[in-house]
């Protein structure tokens, strides 16, 4: 029984990348996006989903662009606000703001709905349970 895939790809800008998370930095984003397809030959257009994390140096621009790329894949691009954790080495970066995250989310939700992926739809994993992004939210405001 196919169930959904979940491939975890954390956008934000390369140089926060390569020093926060240098093993992901030697992946290109034509790499992820060559694995998104092949993942979504095996378990279905919507049934795919990554994590992106905003708030890292990226624009909303950049999140929208390469969600946008891999709606067209039939990946679902699961945004999620960057929250700093003490302890680690980004405890002192700041969150981004409701206007910021307001700016993906929003359009975001319209991408989503006009390509009939919805996070009600999947299988399993972080889309499907969304308990760390107001994404699904933006989807029904947009319905």
């Amino acid at each position: 029984m196919k169930t959904s895939k979940y491939l975890k790809t954390i956008a934000f800008c390369a140089l926060m990348l390569a020093a926060a998370m240098p093993g992901k930095a030697q992946v290109s984003v034509e790499q992820y996006l060559e694995a998104f397809a092949d993942a979504v030959a095996v378990f279905g257009r919507g049934q795919v989903s990554t994590y992106i994390l905003a708030g890292l140096g990226d624009t909303p621009e950049a999140i929208l662009s390469l969600s946008q790329t891999l709606i067209g894949l039939g990946v679902y691009p699961f945004v999620v606000p960057f929250v700093p954790i003490s302890g680690t080495p980004l405890e002192h970066h700041p969150a981004p703001d409701s206007r910021f995250m307001s700016s993906i989310l929003q359009p975001l939700g319209q991408m989503l709905n006009q390509a009939h992926l919805r996070s009600s739809d999947i299988k399993a994993g972080c889309g499907r349970c969304g308990a760390c992004s107001s994404l699904s939210s933006f989807e029904q405001a947009t319905a």
